[in-house]
């Protein structure tokens, strides 16, 4: 897996990312927030723990493959003989650091997420408390004569969760575009730097500025990153059908990280 992803062309690869953020990356504001998180929380550490635990299946594998004794045994015999031969020959330090690894990142990007979806939530009540104090008298004026008076008792807690709704979904709508600008400008430079990664290592064209020495990469990756801005916009934050269907991996992810953080997020008194 490693050796692959180490193979494959690195710039065109990130151009692809690229493209992908710039013009899709709102409809998985989640997925990029644990990206980034997963950036903050050590990743390079993570990176090697999971080269880590690659290494170790290797040996495992290699070691399974080269038992003599593998079409001699049947049933449990066999499937506690590969058990004791995979313990023999990896190293359970590298193991245990690899997992430990893994779990403490996942576990740092599963609480910053959680902390961030429980301040949506809390900015969104909040504002959902003043909004109450405003329309609790023309509501209820209007609520008297449509709830059928033995129902009266719940106009006020009517008035506030219909308030709090609202105001929780402009938070999350405020959040989503934030995230989507993110993406906008995060995959626009990956395009514009690559791009010219590209063309100077391929020498297609003379004279290419390195992007770390000159700004035609940002002038270049904010205009895109406008462009990219808009067309979800447009879209109304949403990838079309097809686009979702090819990234699915994708939406996959994004729908195990709203499960985990919302299992992991104490519900609001």
């Amino acid at each position: 897996c490693f050796t692959v992803a180490a193979a494959l062309p690195k710039h065109e690869l990130y151009m692809l990312l690229g493209g992908v953020l710039c013009f899709f990356g709102g409809t998985y504001p989640m997925t990029l927030a644990a990206i980034e998180a997963y950036r903050q929380c050590g990743g390079q550490a993570t990176s090697e723990a999971l080269q880590d635990l690659w290494s170790q299946y290797q040996v495992a594998v290699a070691a399974m493959s080269n038992d003599p004794d593998s079409d001699k045994l049947e049933g449990q015999a066999l499937l506690a003989a590969k058990a004791r031969l995979v313990l023999t020959a990896t190293d359970p330090g590298t193991v245990d650091r690899g997992w430990k690894g893994v779990y403490t990142a996942w576990a740092a990007v599963i609480a910053t997420l959680a902390v961030q979806f429980a301040q949506t939530v809390a900015y969104g009540s909040a504002i959902g408390d003043f909004l109450v104090k405003w329309v609790t008298i023309p509501m209820n004026n209007v609520l008297v004569h449509v709830v059928p008076p033995d129902l009266h008792k719940w106009i006020p807690n009517i008035i506030t969760y219909t308030c709090k709704i609202i105001a929780i979904t402009i938070a999350y709508m405020i959040q989503k575009i934030i995230s989507t600008f993110y993406s906008a400008i995060r995959g626009g430079l990956l395009i514009s730097r690559n791009f010219m990664h590209w063309l100077r290592e391929k020498k297609l064209c003379g004279n290419v500025p390195d992007p770390e020495e000159s700004n035609i990469d940002e002038i270049c990756g904010w205009i895109l990153a406008g462009l990219g801005f808009y067309f979800q916009f447009t879209n109304g934050f949403a990838a079309p059908w097809w686009i979702q269907i090819l990234l699915w991996p994708l939406g996959l992810t994004e729908a195990t990280l709203i499960w985990a953080v919302s299992s992991a997020t104490p519900a609001e008194a």
